[in-house]
């Protein structure tokens, strides 16, 4: 099949990108054909980008409500011109995707963004899929993004990453949900004997949904209760808009320390004793994954539809009900502490986590494509 990845925009989209290159190196191994399509920035040979000169931007239009409210009369107009112009630059992006998709025609369309649906030619809606990378509360909530939903429910599908969001959206009267686990990007051979580590690793994106600063708080009353206070560190690898948040929550406290990117997570995780997640919403972790799979547990708050589907609470990490701050330090003490807790966890994470291995996932997108265009007498090309 020819297969067709559109994103918003190349390497900016948090791990979609890495999740849907995995993806494409599975699908291509099984004999598809794999382009990516975006459209904003990218370029590489294997990718085609509709609108290379310019970065995704979009002018909220609650940004020119405030500064009216502020009596900032000259600021609100500066924003409705730029919300004007990103408007036209926007629409005129959509349109060269049509034109793009209706020549190339693919048997699959897999869009990564709600934004992205306008530009799906509609005589190929019933070959495209939104795949859906953020939890469903998450999504229901945002009336923009709700309101695509409804407009193109039933004329598309609907991909999510667990059981659990799927069933959720059907609820809400959602047709044509589907599911599939997003793939491990590959399977570590050894297993991290995390009992013997001392240091936890958060690998992830610095913004502000992640609630970095709130992991400080809570790793640090919970090491400052050990005997040995110095005894572990906490290393946050990643880059991001909330990078000064987290850097003022550290304060100086030199048992945190900021890495910056890595390539290489399996590399980190071969160091780490457990690693945490403080994030309200995740529409599917594969930094949770990761580490499941390396035989390091996870300390998180429920973060959705996903949660359970991911960490077996008590058997390869802890989920603790939103909010509930004090069981949360008291999971983290329990693996600061418990060294043969870790190791079960570990051994336990290790056998849970072949389920997202890329020939279980490679076989469930086959099963997935199968069911072919969603108008059952389109005749393909």
């Amino acid at each position: 099949m020819n297969i067709v990845f559109f994103s918003l925009e190349s390497g900016r989209m948090g791990g979609v990108a890495a999740v849907n290159k995995t993806l494409g190196k599975i699908l291509s191994a099984r004999g598809h054909e794999i382009s990516y399509l975006y459209l904003r920035c990218g370029g590489s040979e294997e990718e085609v980008t509709l609108n290379p000169n310019h970065p995704w931007e979009f002018t909220e239009g609650q940004k020119i409500k405030e500064a009216v409210k502020k009596k900032k009369f000259s600021s609100a107009a500066r924003l409705a011109f730029l919300r004007f112009r990103d408007s036209l630059r926007y629409e005129r992006d959509l349109f060269r995707a049509r034109e793009y998709l209706m020549k190339k025609k693919p048997d699959l369309i897999v869009a990564s963004h709600y934004l992205l649906l306008g530009g799906i030619p509609e005589a190929l809606l019933g070959r495209a899929v939104y795949h859906i990378h953020r939890a469903t509360e998450e999504i229901l909530a945002q009336k923009a993004h709700r309101n695509a939903l409804m407009e193109f429910n039933g004329k598309l599908r609907f991909l999510f990453l667990s059981r659990a969001a799927a069933q959720k959206a059907e609820g809400e009267g959602l047709k044509n949900c589907h599911y599939i686990y997003n793939p491990l990007s590959h399977y570590p051979e050894q297993r991290t004997a995390a009992e013997e580590k001392k240091t936890v690793s958060v690998i992830t994106r610095f913004s502000a949904e992640k609630r970095l600063p709130l992991a400080v708080d809570l790793l640090k009353k919970a090491m400052d209760s050990l005997h040995d206070k110095n005894e572990f560190s906490v290393h946050f690898w990643g880059d991001g808009e909330d990078k000064d948040a987290l850097l003022s929550a550290i304060e100086g406290d030199g048992r945190f320390q900021v890495m910056g990117r890595t390539n290489t997570p399996f590399a980190v995780l071969e160091n780490s004793r457990f690693t945490v997640n403080t994030s309200p919403f995740e529409g599917f972790s594969i930094s949770v994954l990761e580490a499941v799979a390396a035989g390091v547990p996870t300390v998180a708050f429920h973060f959705g539809a996903a949660a359970e589907e991911e960490i077996q609470n008590g058997k390869t990490g802890f989920l603790i009900p939103q909010g509930d701050e004090e069981g949360f330090v008291s999971a983290l003490l329990k693996l600061f502490t418990e060294d043969e807790t870790v190791r079960e966890m570990s051994l336990q994470g290790r056998d849970f986590a072949r389920a997202f291995s890329g020939d279980t996932v490679g076989n469930a997108w086959e099963d997935f494509l199968s069911l072919g265009p969603l108008d059952k007498s389109e005749k393909k090309d």
